[in-house]
C-alpha cells in the first residue's frame, strides 16, 4: 500500500507541475533504498496516471546525486506538449 501512496503522489506532483499542459515525458531519480524501482514505476506509472495529463508520459531515470535521498523517488523535470489539449465543441 505504501508504494501506491508514493505513485499517488508522484502523479499529484507531476500533474501540479505540468500546470495544465500535456505531459509527454517525466524524469526520476530513484535512491538505492526506495520503497519502489524503477521496473515497478514503469509498470505502475500509467495506471495511477489514467485519465490525468500525465497518463501517456513516458517515464525516464536517471542515477540520483550525491545528496538525494537514498529512500527518495525524486521528481527531476517534465517535458509537456506545445500543443493544446482536445477541447469540447463550442468552446472558445
Amino acid at each position: 500500500m505504501h508504494e501506491s501512496t508514493l505513485l499517488r503522489s508522484l502523479v499529484s506532483k507531476v500533474v501540479e507541475v505540468a500546470d495544465g499542459s500535456q505531459v509527454t515525458e517525466i524524469r526520476l531519480a530513484v535512491g538505492d533504498n526506495s520503497h519502489l524501482s524503477e521496473d515497478e514505476i514503469s509498470r505502475s506509472f500509467g495506471m495511477f496516471a489514467g485519465g490525468s495529463i500525465a497518463e501517456d508520459a513516458r517515464v525516464t531515470f536517471q542515477p540520483p546525486t550525491p545528496g538525494d535521498d537514498p529512500e527518495a523517488v525524486r521528481l527531476v523535470s517534465i517535458d509537456v506538449s506545445s500543443e493544446l489539449r482536445n477541447q469540447s465543441a463550442g468552446s472558445s
